[in-house]
């Protein structure tokens, strides 16, 4: 799996960059936030944290989820190893690493 930010562990998926208060609205039980956030760029981003969430929680929502397309989404989120939803929704894959 692609790692799409320093911080993140194996057992992760990146899910963006958010303010503390949008990590708090976030419903995801093993969300965990990191400490730098970084722009596309690679330069670090005030006042955002980068946020994962465990690779299991997702894989126990697919088997209990009846809705296909959310399953679909969920499942492209592990094999990406984010929550890149241009790339998703495309059925695309990452064009380049990207390291920070």
């Amino acid at each position: 799996m692609q790692k799409y930010h320093p911080e993140q562990r194996d057992d992760e998926i990146y899910m963006g960059n958010q303010s503390a208060d949008g990590v708090n609205r976030m419903l995801w039980q093993t969300r965990r936030l990191g400490n730098i956030a970084y722009a596309k760029n690679g330069e670090p981003l005030r006042n955002l944290h980068p946020v994962f969430v465990a690779r299991l929680e997702i894989e126990n929502k697919i088997a209990a989820s009846g809705d296909e397309e959310q399953k679909r989404i969920w499942r492209a989120m592990l094999d990406i190893g984010a929550a890149d939803f241009s790339l998703i929704l495309k059925g695309g894959e990452p064009a380049q690493e990207q390291t920070v």
